[in-house]
């Protein structure tokens, strides 16, 4: 169970919990994989392409989302699961959207007024300035989670992750735990720092976009599962 102040925070991006490999090495996770990366107007599967990319590996299931899932309006966003060997599964959601269209989002605009049980950093990698927070989990109780927001001009990225139990800065805990933050962590830094991450996105997101399997791409999360459509549910 989410935190009430995750909840607070991050409503609108903590779904169910269904994650995570290693990230992939890449020495400028800020550059966008050739070409113009405002190209073509982005899609979710773009959107989905770019997270696999800098993780270095495919999802087994991404989604886009909704006004049902708490998409604002006129934002484009996505949701994807990566399996882990060890543990549960955790999700990723990516939300591109307008300067101040996404309420959460301005909720992390800097590090200062954080609470102090998270770890939080803040910098400017290229043209985008960045915030990265992890908020720790508690044993049995709530696996914490990891957050990102990117800001440039015309666009705001916000990335969320949860599933692997986040320990607390400083404290060591399960070695795998603390390897798989560290992985989170530097996953949406790269994402929300990667200029074809916005509302508009490079050729080269869109062709892998579009090469992604139908029988990985759903149609709604939790398709499959029980869910209903959510509201705002556009059939394609």
């Amino acid at each position: 169970m989410a935190s009430r102040a995750s909840r607070r925070l991050l409503t609108v991006l903590l779904g169910p919990v269904v994650l995570l490999g290693a990230c992939a090495e890449d020495d400028s996770p800020s550059s966008a994989p050739g070409g113009d990366p405002t190209a073509v107007v982005v899609t979710e599967r773009a959107l989905a392409a770019a997270v696999e990319t800098h993780l270095g590996r495919e999802a087994v299931a991404a989604a886009p989302l909704f006004s049902g899932d708490g998409l604002p309006p006129g934002a484009v966003g996505v949701e994807l699961a990566f399996d882990r060997p060890v543990g549960d599964h955790a999700h990723v959601r990516v939300v591109v959207s307008a300067p101040g269209a996404d309420p959460d989002a301005e909720q992390l605009r800097s590090c200062r007024g954080m609470p102090a049980t998270w770890d939080c950093e803040q910098d400017v990698v290229g043209a985008t300035s960045y915030v990265l927070l992890r908020e720790a989990g508690y044993p049995e109780e709530d696996p914490g989670l990891v957050g990102a927001v990117g800001r440039r001009d015309g666009v705001v990225v916000l990335a969320t992750a949860h599933g692997p139990f986040v320990p607390a800065a400083g404290d060591e805990g399960e070695a795998d735990d603390v390897a798989q933050t560290h992985e989170l962590a530097d996953l949406l830094r790269a994402v929300v720092t990667d200029p074809a991450v916005g509302l508009r996105t490079s050729e080269h997101y869109e062709e892998a976009g579009a090469a992604i399997e139908d029988d990985r791409w759903l149609d709604w999360y939790g398709q499959g599962n029980g869910a209903s459509e959510p509201e705002g549910y556009r059939p394609t």
